[in-house]
């Protein structure tokens, strides 16, 4: 709701999200101090809007978003990270606490938290100045696969009817495999590498036996293999585009380990 209200949203996207987040936190802090007992609860996100072959990426914590886009649709599978978490453990993040003189203990802020960015978390904020921050991340993709057509084509065929009149018929050619994007908590990137994530998801997505549901019962998949590895709290949501086309080589790049990958992407990055 905040975003598209945003005075930016028709112009600029993800200066919409990343204002939204920031009206959100200050809300919620400003909800959590008028208690008698101040909620110090928090959270991280992770939010993407799309506009045509257009994506806009914001996240602030360790939620992560990836992109998996099958051989149909390049010349190899690849799975394309989104974002890089804010966390003790991002070189860039260490930095920006050695300027505040912000102290990392065993992997966490002052000891306590290892995400660096969140929503809420008042208590924190207000002990670890500066160390704590709602101030997101952003990210702009074009994504050149996706078109206004299906990958589930119907193909018109006429035959011969033994009235001796020609009939029309629908012939269905379904390709194996679709792109799709993956937005999840650190419940699951606690336990898995991405490539992890995306190989439990495509095992019951785009198995012909599984059917009706495929989406729900691969997400279940996930959480449970999580649950089962970290025991963490753990939320994912999975969007699948059924309307994609192949892209050429020369659209790919190589990813970059500490940048969201712009492989498939054109634009720039900057400031659950």
């Amino acid at each position: 709701k905040e975003i598209c209200l945003d005075q930016e949203y028709d112009s600029n996207p993800s200066m919409a999200m990343r204002n939204a987040i920031l009206k959100v936190d200050e809300e919620f802090v400003k909800w959590a101090k008028s208690h008698r007992r101040v909620d110090d609860s928090g959270a991280c996100i992770v939010a993407c809007l799309m506009r045509g072959s257009h994506l806009a990426v914001a996240w602030a914590g360790d939620c992560r978003g990836v992109l998996y886009i099958p051989s149909p649709f390049s010349p190899q599978s690849k799975v394309l990270p989104l974002t890089v978490d804010h966390s003790t453990n991002n070189p860039k993040e260490q930095a920006r606490l050695r300027t505040l003189r912000v102290p990392i203990k065993e992997g966490r802020v002052f000891g306590v938290l290892m995400p660096t960015r969140s929503l809420g978390d008042v208590r924190q904020k207000e002990e670890m100045v500066g160390g704590i921050i709602a101030e997101c991340e952003t990210a702009d993709f074009t994504l050149p696969y996706i078109r206004h057509f299906s990958s589930t084509e119907k193909k018109k065929v006429k035959t011969d009817s033994p009235s001796g009149r020609k009939k029309r018929h629908s012939r269905r050619h379904t390709l194996p495999e679709k792109p799709f994007l993956l937005l999840a908590s650190d419940g699951v990137w606690g336990c898995m590498t991405n490539e992890r994530a995306v190989e439990t998801i495509k095992e019951l997505l785009f198995d012909p036996n599984v059917g009706k549901g495929a989406e729900k019962k691969a997400l279940r998949s996930l959480c449970e293999r999580a649950n089962m590895m970290m025991g963490d709290d753990t939320s994912a949501i999975l969007v699948e585009f059924l309307k994609s086309r192949r892209v050429d080589s020369d659209l790919l790049a190589d990813d970059s380990p500490d940048t969201p990958s712009e492989g498939l992407a054109s634009g720039s990055a900057g400031a659950q």
